[in-house]
């Protein structure tokens, strides 16, 4: 099954537009890969490509008709109520049908969940920030019948400005996915997930998460991604997740303001930027309790708003999680807590109260850091504390992703594991997260020796030979973004109709 962006595919416009809304006041997911109600199948595979997925939304909670914010459970119930726990007035309790996935749901989008006013606060809006009510009543509880999906691709694709009552505001995903050349933007979830809530194995590659920092950038993709819980990225069950030329930026959570990863999950992270997110509890960049591999990634300007000892504002370890870390630079994540306490520069750090133990911050060499906090080797490992990579802003430096460019004379300059990086570019090609254009070994130093840099990018071969491109701190000629998602976003209007319940598609 094959869904195609408008001015290729005008017949689907018009047959949605044919379909009639039984339900107008009813806010609904804009794609669910499904069956029909009573029905099983095994479907191969399905493609949604070259279009723009906005404005759904799902599954909102009660919310108080005296728009007091007070909830009266007995008036102001929706579809989604089966139980009312608690109706006691800021502590109500309900058991909740629950449907996930704002703009896109892959697989069976619903659950049962007990919904506690203390925990998410009165109308959804999680207390301590990183959600907001919807204007809808939410969706209504349906039959979902069982089946399989051995794969969905979203091949360029933006899904913007979507949101959920539950888990995953922009695209919830039970079945094996792929994501390519697309953009996961300003979408909100009231639990898990703002932009992406995964339950499945996942290949991501040049995408971005989260908002783009270019000025030039359209304003609909400048907006965070917000959830509870992984802002960017909500990693759940027993997978491993790939992510490879991408950036995960300017997300915003209460934990793992770009990603969050549980136990049963593994997310290789390869020519990666992690960069500009936030976290009002731990781990502005990346948390885990699971396993996170970083191979020539760049975590850089994540911020977490807590006084937590212990806890990391790039990278955080909770219980078993494990970070492996190689080619990587870790720099200017800072703890912000309440004054008089001032910013604190933690890199790498450790829920529970105090320093990580030995085995969880695990270098496999040539990483930087601006600060002494990840467990770095320098003696034996080739790894540098307490140094400036001389980076850049977070901006457009060419290729599909911004990036953060290197800087004349930066120390991360010819200075990876060489052979860490011939191992990805017998994976991706001979390119840095970029992409096509942008070699991943030049002589960045002049020495006449091709090495590998540290970080997501290489700097430019000097004198400009062998090398391609744009590492300076000045923007590389280029685009940050696909020009193509401009059309898709012009197209999106068409494209609203699309959100009806039909047969496979709702």
């Amino acid at each position: 099954v094959t869904i195609t962006g408008a001015g290729t595919d005008q017949t689907l416009i018009e047959w949605a537009a044919a379909v009639p809304d039984s339900d107008p006041l009813t806010g609904d997911r804009i794609f669910h890969v499904q069956i029909a109600a009573g029905a099983s199948a095994n479907i191969a595979s399905v493609v949604i490509q070259d279009l723009a997925v906005r404005n759904g939304e799902v599954g909102l909670i009660p919310t108080a008709a005296s728009g007091t914010g007070d909830l009266d459970p007995v008036n102001d119930t929706n579809a989604y109520d089966i139980e009312v726990v608690n109706s006691t007035a800021g502590s109500i309790a309900i058991w909740q049908f629950r449907r996930m996935g704002g703009a896109i749901a892959l697989g069976a989008g619903y659950a049962v969940v007990l919904y506690e006013e203390t925990t998410h606060g009165a109308g959804g809006a999680p207390v301590g920030g990183g959600g907001q009510g919807g204007p809808f009543p939410g969706g209504k509880p349906g039959e979902e019948a069982g089946f399989t999906i051995d794969n969905v691709t979203l091949n360029r694709v933006a899904v913007v400005g979507s949101w959920s009552g539950a888990d995953g505001g922009g695209v919830y995903s039970a079945v094996p996915s792929t994501i390519a050349t697309s953009i996961v933007s300003g979408n909100t979830s009231n639990a898990n997930g703002g932009g992406i809530y995964n339950d499945a194995v996942m290949s991501m590659t040049d995408t971005t998460v989260g908002k783009l920092f270019d000025a030039a950038a359209p304003a609909e993709l400048t907006q965070p991604n917000t959830a509870e819980n992984g802002g960017g990225l909500f990693d759940t069950g027993s997978h491993t997740t790939t992510i490879a030329g991408s950036a995960i930026n300017g997300n915003s959570a209460i934990g793992g303001g770009a990603i969050a990863g549980r136990a049963g999950i593994t997310i290789d992270m390869d020519n990666s930027t992690v960069s500009g997110n936030s976290a009002t509890d731990v781990g502005g960049g990346i948390t885990t309790n699971g396993t996170v591999n970083l191979r020539n990634v760049t975590v850089m300007d994540n911020v977490a708003t807590t006084d937590a000892p212990g806890g990391g504002a790039g990278l955080n370890a909770f219980g078993p999680g494990v970070f492996n870390i190689v080619n990587t630079v870790l720099q200017n994540n800072r703890k912000v807590p309440l004054p008089p306490a001032l910013p604190e520069l933690v890199n790498c750090g450790c829920s529970g109260g105090g320093a990580c133990a030995a085995g969880i911050m695990v270098s496999a060499g040539s990483n930087l850091e601006d600060g002494d906090t990840c467990d770095l080797d320098v003696a034996t490992l080739q790894d540098q504390i307490n140094a400036d990579a001389l980076l850049g802003v977070l901006q457009d430096n060419g290729g599909l992703t911004e990036t953060h460019a290197i800087g004349s004379g930066s120390p991360v300059i010819d200075a990876g594991d060489d052979a860490v990086c011939l191992t990805l570019v017998g994976l991706y090609g001979d390119v840095d997260q970029r992409g096509t254009g942008f070699p991943r070994r030049t002589d960045g130093n002049g020495d006449r020796v091709t090495a590998c840099d540290i970080g997501a990018v290489e700097a430019p071969a000097v004198g400009g030979g062998g090398g391609g491109g744009g590492g300076g701190c000045v923007a590389a000629a280029g685009r940050g973004y696909d020009p193509m998602f401009l059309l898709f976003l012009a197209a999106a209007a068409g494209y609203r109709l699309l959100r009806r319940r039909t047969l496979g598609w709702r």
